[in-house]
This record gives C-alpha cells, sequence and structure tokens, in this order.
C-alpha cells in the first residue's frame, strides 16, 4: 500500500511519533539512494518500501514524515543504498530476544528497529549520588553473573536475576552496581573473521571420520560469541536477550529503581569505537539517564568528547568514569563528586608486591594513600579483563585454550604466582598460601583511599580455569559459581567485615586526610608511616614491609565523635619482619583485631591488646591495630613474640 510522505524537521534524530505519523530522521553520509522499510509487527512479511527523495536531504541527514502509521503497529528499517541497517537511534532491536541464535545470520531482515511506546511508574524514584568516601563498587556483567542463579527460583541470566541478588550484594556491603554493556550488541562473531572456539577441533574430528561413525549430533562448527559486548551496538536500546520476560526496558528500569530503594547506585559502562561522533555518545548518555535514571557511566574508547559530556547540563550530577581527565575539564568539579578516574594504575603495583614480583613499595604506598581535591579514584587488583582473585595466587601463566587463538589473546603481563601448584590444588599448604593471598589483597583494596571495585564472584573464590580474558566464553568458565558460597563462606564473610570496618571508620577513606596536617593537640599527623623505627618520612628502600597510622582525630562527627586511631600494618616479604608501633597520645594500648594469617578467623573474636613498641609480622599477612585508651580496670594484656618464643 503506498503512504502520504513529507519532509521532515531534521530535529531529533531516529523515528518520533507525532500523533497518527511518524516522522523518520537518518544519516546518509555518501548520499546514496534511501528508503524506509516497515514491517507489520509479529509477522515475517517482507517489509513495505518507503523511497526517500533526495531532496528530503540537508548535508549528510534525510528526514521524511510518514502519515497514518503507528509504531505500535509496525516496526522498521532503513535501506541505505542496497545495505539494511538499523536505526542507532530505536529504544527497541526485534529478533535478537534469543542469545546467539544462529538463524538470524542469513536473512538481512530479521532484526527490526522499534520502540518502547509502554510508560513506567518509577513511583517516586530518585537517583542516588553517594560520596567517593562511601562507594564500594561491584563490577558485574548480566549474563554471567546469574547464569547459575544464586537462589532457588532466580531469574537466570537476566536484569531481573540481578534484582534478585541486591539482598545479598546489600549485605555484602556493595553500594554501586557497575553493569557491563547492557545495550544491544550482536554476540555472534563474523563467521569469516572468527572463525570456531571451544570446541571446534572436536567438530571438525567427528565430522571426517569414516562412514558409519557416530556423527556429533552439532551439525555446524560452535558460534564464536562476544559475550563481553565490547564493539558497536545499538546503544539506545536494552539487550533483549538479557531479559527475563518481553520487556527489557521494564526490567532495566525495574532494576533500578529497585537499587535506588537500597540506596544503592546503578554505574553503566559504554564502549564507543571510533567513528562515533560526539554528538552521538552524548545523546546516548543523556537518553539513559533521562529514561532509565542511571547514576553514573563508565566509558570506554579513544577520543571521545570529554569536554561535552563533562559539560553538559543533564549530565551536571552524573558520576562520569573515565581512564583519566584534562586538568580543564576537571574545572569546578571539585565540589560536584562526580569524575573519577579508572584505570589500572593502582592494580600492577598491588600485584607486584602481593606476588612479590619486580617489587616496589613506595609506588604502591602512593596508590594506598593517593587523593586529588576534583576527583575520585577506582581502585582495583581484579576486573575482566585479566584473571579472577582466585587465579591470580593459583596460576603463573593464563590458559586461554579454550579461546581457539592459540593462547595468544588476554595480557602476557598478570604479574601472578601459583603458590606451588598450576591450577587448582588438593595440598592444603597450597590452599592455605592461597587463601592468605586473598585476604590480603582484599585488606590491601579495602583499607586504601580510593573507591574500591570488587570483580565478580571473587569474594566466592570465583575460578575461570586460568583464563584471563573470558570475552567470548558463555559457559562455566566464566560464570560465576554460586554452587560454591557455601563451601567459600569464610572468605566472604571476611570481606563483608573488611567493608563494614572500612565504613565505620571514615578516617580511612576521607578524601581530605591527606597526611600534610599536625594536630596540635595530640601532634599526630592525618597520615604516618613506620618501619622497624617508627615515624619515618615514607617507605625505606629495600624493605617490603611498613606501618600506616591513620589518626581519626581529624574525623568527627555531627554527634563530635572523632574516628579511632587506625594502624594497618602490611608485610609482603615471606618471612617475619619487624615494625615498630608509635607511642600512643594517650594512657592506653594498641588492639590487634584483624590479622590475615590467621585462617579461621582473621577478625579476631578476641581482640589482642599489646604495650610493646614492635610488632613481629608473619610473612605474607596484614594487621589491623587500633589505638585504645585504658579502662578503669586494667585488660589483660598479650604480649608480642618474635615467632622464636615459646
Amino acid at each position: 500500500m503506498g503512504y502520504q510522505i513529507r519532509q521532515g524537521n531534521y530535529e531529533k534524530m531516529g523515528a518520533s511519533r507525532l500523533g497518527d505519523d511518524v516522522m523518520f530522521t537518518f544519516a546518509c553520509p555518501n548520499g546514496e539512494d534511501c528508503a524506509v522499510l516497515l514491517y507489520k509487527k509479529g509477522t515475517q512479511s517482507r517489509p513495505t518500501v518507503i523511497d526517500v527523495p533526495k531532496s528530503y536531504r540537508i548535508g549528510s541527514l534525510y528526514s521524511v514524515l510518514v502519515q497514518g502509521i503507528s509504531l505500535d503497529t509496525f516496526d522498521y528499517n532503513y535501506r541505505i543504498g542496497k545495505k539494511v541497517v538499523t536505526d542507532p537511534y530505536a529504544g527497541r532491536i526485534v529478533g535478537r530476544e534469543k542469545w546467539a541464535d544462529r538463524s538470524r545470520l542469513s536473512d538481512p531482515h530479521s532484526l527490526r528497529s522499534s520502540d518502547y511506546p509502554e510508560s513506567f511508574d518509577w513511583d517516586g524514584d530518585e537517583r542516588v549520588h553517594l560520596s567517593d568516601e562511601e562507594m564500594i563498587l561491584y563490577k558485574l556483567h548480566v549474563r554471567a553473573f546469574t547464569k547459575e542463579g544464586l537462589t532457588k527460583g532466580a531469574r537466570k541470566g537476566t536484569f531481573a536475576g540481578v534484582q534478585d541478588a541486591i539482598p545479598y550484594l546489600k549485605e555484602l556491603g556493595v553500594t554501586s552496581v557497575e553493569l557491563m554493556p547492557i545495550y544491544e550488541f550482536e554476540e555472534i562473531m563474523p563467521q569469516e573473521n572468527k572463525p570456531a572456539y571451544q570446541n571446534y577441533e572436536a567438530w571438525k574430528e567427528q565430522q571426517e571420520k569414516p562412514e558409519g561413525a557416530e556423527p556429533l549430533k552439532q551439525e555446524e562448527p560452535p558460534l564464536k560469541l562476544n559475550v563481553w559486548g565490547y564493539k558497536e551496538a545499538d546503544y539506545f536500546a536494552p539487550k533483549a536477550s538479557f531479559a527475563a520476560g518481553d520487556d527489557p526496558a521494564g526490567e532495566v528500569r525495574e532494576l533500578v529503581r529497585a537499587l535506588h530503594r537500597n540506596r544503592m547506585e546503578c554505574i553503566l559502562e559504554f564502549f564507543f569505537p571510533e567513528g562515533y561522533t560526539g554528538s552521538y555518545v552524548v545523546s546516548v548518555l543523556r537518553y539513559w539517564v533521562r529514561e532509565y535514571h542511571v547514576d553514573g557511566v563508565h566509558l570506554l574508547g579513544h577520543h571521545l568528547p570529554m569536554r561535552e559530556i563533562i559539560g553538559d547540563p543533564l549530565l551536571s550530577d552524573t558520576k562520569i568514569f573515565y581512564t583519566g581527565f584534562d586538568g580543564e575539564f576537571i574545572s569546578g568539579n571539585k565540589e560536584k563528586n562526580r569524575l573519577f578516574v579508572y584505570n589500572d594504575e593502582y592494580q600492577y603495583p598491588a600485584r607486584k608486591m602481593l606476588n612479590r614480583l619486580e617489587m616496589n613499595l613506595d609506588e604502591l604506598v602512593s596508590q594506598i594513600v593517593k587523593w586529588h581535591p576534583a576527583e575520585g579514584f577506582v581502585n582495583y587488583i581484579t576486573s575482566n579483563n585479566g584473571f579472577t582473585l582466585y587465579d591470580l595466587f593459583s596460576y603463573t601463566e593464563k590458559h586461554n585454550e579454550a579461546n581457539g587463538e592459540g593462547n595468544t589473546d588476554g595480557s602476557n603481563w598478570n604479574y601472578s604466582a601459583n603458590y606451588g601448584e598450576e591450577g587448582k590444588s588438593r595440598k592444603k599448604a597450597v590452599n592455605l598460601e592461597r587463601d592468605r593471598q586473598m585476604r590480603n589483597a582484599f585488606s590491601l583494596l579495602l583499607l586504601s583511599k580510593g573507591v574500591p571495585l570488587i570483580y565478580e564472584g571473587d569474594e566466592l573464590m570465583n575460578s575461570k580455569d586460568g583464563n584471563n580474558n573470558t570475552y567470548c566464553q558463555d559457559s562455566r568458565a566464566s560464570y560465576v559459581t554460586w554452587s560454591k558460597r557455601k563451601q567459600n563462606l569464610e572468605m566472604r564473610e571476611f570481606v563483608k567485615r573488611l567493608i563494614a570496618f572500612r565504613k565505620s571508620h571514615p578516617v580511612l577513606s576521607d578524601r581530605g586526610i591527606q597526611g600534610k596536617t599536625v594536630r596540635p593537640e595530640s601532634g599526630l599527623p592525618e597520615i604516618s608511616y613506620h618501619g622497624e623505627n617508627a615515624w619515618i618520612s615514607g617507605p625505606e628502600y629495600g624493605r617490603c614491609a611498613i606501618g600506616i597510622l591513620y589518626c581519626g582525630e581529624y574525623i568527627v562527627d555531627e554527634a563530635g565523635k572523632t574516628d579511632d586511631l587506625i594502624y594497618v600494618a602490611y608485610n609482603f616479604m615471606g618471612g617475619q619482619q619487624t615494625l615498630a608501633l608509635p607511642k600512643l597520645p594517650f594512657e592506653g594500648n594498641w588492639v590487634k583485631i584483624m590479622d590475615t594469617a590467621v585462617p579461621a578467623e582473621p577478625f579476631l573474636k578476641k581482640p589482642e591488646r599489646t604495650r610493646d613498641q614492635r610488632i613481629y609480622m608473619p610473612g605474607r599477612s596484614v594487621r589491623i591495630y587500633i589505638g585504645k585508651r585504658s579502662a578503669v580496670k586494667k585488660a589483660a594484656v598479650k604480649p608480642e613474640h618474635n615467632g622464636k618464643q615459646k
């Protein structure tokens, strides 16, 4: 059937509802012949083609108003030259509801552009904006995090499954959830470029077997997938295959609303490859903030329009995470608490010291206490790129053979160690050492000043069998193994206690504590360093042990109460090291409350007081001491020993 058309107004990209009409505005840089393709919803019929006159073109934009149609009735695409393309501004993509559906590859009309006319009741939802001192960031992939199911009846592999896990995350102490790409991307890689993965050799062998041999059930080679979605995409549309039902947009909104009701932030990760205009990138971010109420965006990609993003009025209270900001960009953002440097500058010094590879204590300490008046810092030891925390202490080399790329993919600079045996071990001594190192890593991360980021499943000792680049693994190799959460309960409880300790002692994370001020009443600086002798100026050359004292007297709450004196002792050497405990500015004792060298109970059930001026740190351990004033009745004091006394 024919439709009446007239020239559009070019002001809004994509498809816009205008009463009983729809206006389509799209780009065609080369001035090729273009058309709008209309598909009757719910059918597989060929589209109605509406050719767009070249007179409806200004610059590289075409705009046409089609009268008497409704997006409730029709899906649509564009034909540019001879190529059928989806609308890069479409709020919904139809045809990708099933994950890795091979059948859509042969038909250029299998994917169709659409939108979500349904309204959503936000029910008074308000965004959450936490200070960087409050934040505990948890990064996850929607499908991998939920595919095994946290609880019975959990909605596996979906946005709703993440919502089911909110009580778990909140109990752990998480305040901010970062979601890896949740917009529409094609997970099936082009077969001519990425021919096979995982089971390809087995498939090939089966096909070559002599006649009469039992054939492999799978008639085609396995697909190569891009599970993470770091590629070009339909950025305005939430990923339909991540939805439990037929309303991905509604599920994302319900997830964000549920996070906000629990005073938790939602941070979305976006990857923009070269070629996207600055106006498009800004439009994408504005859309997700406006329509989905997200609290922050983590941006990946080169030459992004950071000036426009930071200066955009609609994004002025949205948190921006990026690899780094030029000085001119951060001007005026000191009080807004919205710019965060997000890169690996913390990861490598931490890994080097933990595994005693190219150690530099000065480099690590500078990361532990790092601060800036106008921007925050995200600290992580593990993330999706690289080993899980368990694998960091279980594998010396990466094992990415299952990716089908000859183990050439993934980083070779892992700074990992296996502590006696490559991979999973049944040796008690090996596993005890690995457990201790994981406790050390979590202690280091959660006692450092920047925003700590925990990667999905690390608190459960999740393993990827040594694969440090599971971007193409849609299998148990990349899923969070919730089935093991009971056997790894001790590690999760330790992380929970550490997070709670951090939250209850703001002196550890306060951006204003810089180490430059000395309080006259006590004579203590905000931050001080201690080696074998007290009051050193910083890490001593050649040593791999240090005590860092945080003076809580500089932190005063609304009731006028100050924070504690907190001494964190680190020993990264394999053998015992001696550290000095500075004299307290009041009558009292140092009390040891946590020791990673105590496997059964690192947060001590009975904290230990000491009057000694020296402590003897076991190899590879972290301790926390708190300065306590003497009670009226003298408490029992347990002396420190050097490991040789009976």
